[in-house]
């Protein structure tokens, strides 16, 4: 299913990502999540959220 998925999108955004393989699709994912958690940050940081709560938001470890 995932494989399928990653396969219609690379299809559908080839004229404007130009996306050539399933790792071109991959990567871009890869990059808007990480856009994803550095605005999550940037937004905690702005509200004065301790690293400590942002990890625990995440689910990492501080």
């Amino acid at each position: 299913m995932t494989y399928a998925f990653l396969e219609l999108f690379k299809v559908s955004k080839r004229r404007t990502l130009k996306f050539e393989t399933i790792g071109d699709t991959i990567e871009y994912f890869r990059k808007q999540y990480m856009v994803c958690i550095a605005k999550f940050a940037y937004s905690c940081a702005e509200k004065w959220v301790s690293l400590d709560d942002i990890a625990a938001k995440l689910g990492v470890a501080a």
